[in-house]
């Protein structure tokens, strides 16, 4: 059982432990906040009035992400409200896309993505939840 034989014990070996750490709420804030003006200072925060589907559909969404001048291939963060589950549905199979709750943002998927995408009525839900905290 000595560490020097073959077959023997680890000396040292790794402990399980948590690397958690408590990040206090207005440091969260202030990240989310530089995050989001990151991406409207470079151009990358697009703001549409709202999503009207009446079925999930791809091609729609394609269409809409063309007009509003972000080409295919290009990675946008959709940030959409329980009302818009439709527009994410028609969203989630494009390519560079990806889908996310307004509850749920955070700052890697903010700046992991070159633009985001967001209708006017979940963008007002946005700031009275980064004034509510």
């Amino acid at each position: 059982t000595s560490p020097l034989w073959v077959g023997g014990a680890v000396s040292h070996g790794p402990q399980p432990r948590s690397y958690e750490f408590k990040l206090p709420r207005k440091v969260k804030r202030q990240a989310l906040l530089g995050a989001l003006s990151s991406r409207r200072a470079q151009e990358g925060l697009v703001v549409v009035d709202e999503f009207k589907l009446d079925r999930p559909s791809t091609r729609s969404m394609k269409d809409l992400l063309a007009r509003v001048g972000l080409p295919a291939g290009t990675k946008v963060l959709f940030l959409y409200s329980s009302d818009e589950q439709l527009a994410c549905m028609s969203a989630r199979n494009i390519a560079g896309v990806s889908c996310l709750r307004v509850d749920g943002v955070n700052v890697y998927d903010l700046l992991n993505h070159s633009h985001v995408l967001i209708s006017k009525g979940t963008l007002e839900a946005l700031q009275q939840r980064l004034q509510g905290e």
